[in-house]
């Protein structure tokens, strides 16, 4: 999980005291962390699907994503894709 470690929790940083009340109120109501939701998710089907134009724009690489990521798509295929789905986000 390579990039998913380095993301901010949430935009409230307060000088790194927001994410570290964040995390202990999340351990304390016994939140599972960002890893676990994704593995749940890939061990429940979900695909992820990284979106070639937003990785160029924001510069990210393949490398960049979870291993869990099915490989990066276009918009006319995630499109092709997302018909046939019962429940898609584009995030």
């Amino acid at each position: 999980m390579r990039a998913a470690r380095r993301l901010a929790l949430s935009k409230m940083n307060m000088l790194g005291m927001g994410p570290a009340m964040l995390k202990v109120m999340m351990a304390q109501k016994k939140v599972p962390g960002l890893r676990e939701f994704i593995s749940t998710a890939h061990a429940l089907g979900v695909k992820f699907y990284p979106c070639e134009m937003s990785m160029s724009v924001m510069g990210l690489k393949e490398e960049d994503f979870v291993e869990e990521c099915q490989g990066v798509i276009g918009a006319i295929s995630y499109l092709s894709i997302a018909k046939e789905s019962n429940v898609n986000l584009f995030i």
